[in-house]
């Protein structure tokens, strides 16, 4: 069936482009942005319809990071043997069965299964994506792009809670909500089929599409600083995902409306996507010093939130938004040096990122069922504490090798 839509389309210029394969994975971390984030608004919902409690509820937030944790690890082995874009592609097809595997789902069982299926798609596709977004093929910078890359997810994650705050107004039920914004993954994979076939035949500096390009010839060693990146993206995404996830839950312990608490969590997410969007235009600053600049003022904002003005929560979203594309530029631009390794590295700091928010989900749920969702926040501070020391020690490490 590849082949034959191949041959129909073998004349779209467009899709024989490297920037297409850019745009893919553009789409792609839209696609995964909205389904991640459709988790927390509709989080009370499924506690909820599934009559459970907090406890139970953050395995459906921690079974999935497990999983995903050996999807992303998997990647540095599955790149052997198979494209980038295979991967890409299976991963955006896992997306489309969860929604179907959400859209049945009637019990505890269900909605774990449905887990394992998100922590799949989750883990295979944030590595590929990542690597797409890598290339050198065209004319735009990394930064350039990972900033584009990761304001698409700031921008699914901007209107995931708006869509699933109209879906409910409209009477519909949150396994229908998430069959549908699981399903935005179909065009983006049958997009991805033209791409593959036309690009095959663009050369061999296509590092994107071809086996003999993405096989793993760099090792971890040659880049001895990813440990440290492990533990500060282990952090920010911890402290950034307790935000996301937990946001309407701790609006509403403040005494506000769902309705109300949803759209606290879209101003949030406005503040991430405008902050992403900035990066594209900044110049002529170090990047480890926006990374840590980010840090620090968002760990100020969240002491002032627990301290004074809760509200302020949502004003963290605008300065933890450099984090994750600067981060991703500084490791990309580090490891240029080495074929691959780039790929390698990434895959490694996902991987165990995402223990570190396995453990996170599993604490903040016992501690909200314990002392209540305003205590669990505090976490939050310390997680981006932690994030600041290991930025701190990254910079230290790099002038102690320039010297």
């Amino acid at each position: 069936m590849e082949e034959k839509i191949g041959r129909n389309i073998g004349r779209l210029k467009w899709a024989s482009n490297p920037f297409f394969i850019l745009i893919l994975s553009w789409l792609s971390l839209y696609v995964l942005g909205l389904v991640d984030n459709s988790r927390g608004p509709l989080y009370p919902l499924i506690l909820e319809d599934l009559k459970i409690d907090h406890f139970k509820g953050a395995f459906f937030f921690s079974v999935g990071s497990f999983v995903a944790i050996l999807g992303s690890f998997s990647c540095r082995y599955l790149f052997k043997y198979l494209s980038v874009h295979r991967v890409f592609q299976f991963s955006l097809f896992v997306f489309v069965c969860l929604g179907v595997s959400l859209f049945k789902t009637t019990n505890y069982v269900g909605l774990i299964m449905s887990a394992v299926l998100f922590g799949i798609a989750f883990g295979l596709l944030s590595v590929s994506q990542n690597v797409m977004a890598s290339t050198k093929q065209t004319h735009m910078s990394t930064v350039k792009s990972f900033s584009i890359l990761h304001s698409m997810y700031a921008l699914a994650a901007l209107t995931s809670p708006l869509l699933a705050s109209v879906a409910l107004k409209n009477g519909a039920s949150w396994n229908f909500i998430f069959l549908i914004i699981c399903m935005s993954a179909l065009p983006v994979l049958i997009l991805s089929l033209f791409a593959r076939k036309q690009n095959q035949g663009i050369g061999e500096k296509n590092i994107i599409l071809k086996q003999s390009e993405v096989q793993v010839t760099a090792k971890l060693s040659d880049y001895p600083q990813w440990k440290l990146w492990s533990f500060v993206f282990g952090c920010y995404v911890s402290a950034e995902l307790l935000v996301s996830t937990r946001l309407v839950v701790f609006l509403e312990s403040l005494g506000w409306g769902l309705e109300k608490a949803q759209f606290g969590l879209a101003l949030f997410f406005l503040g991430l996507l405008l902050g992403r969007i900035a990066m594209i235009f900044i110049k002529n600053i170090s990047h480890h010093r926006i990374v840590s600049l980010s840090f620090v003022l968002g760990a100020f904002c969240m002491i002032l939130a627990l301290s004074f003005a809760p509200v302020l929560v949502i004003l963290s979203g605008l300065f933890l938004a450099p984090v994750f594309p600067m981060g991703m530029t500084i490791i990309a631009e580090e490891t240029a040096y080495i074929k691959n390794l780039f790929s390698q590295v990434s895959a490694q700091v996902i991987t165990l990122a995402s223990v570190t928010v396995v453990i996170m989900h599993l604490l903040v749920g016992k501690i909200t069922d314990v002392y209540g969702i305003q205590k669990a926040f505090i976490l939050v501070e310390v997680l981006l504490l932690f994030s600041a020391f290991g930025m701190w020690r990254l910079r230290k490490s790099s002038y102690e090798s320039i010297e």
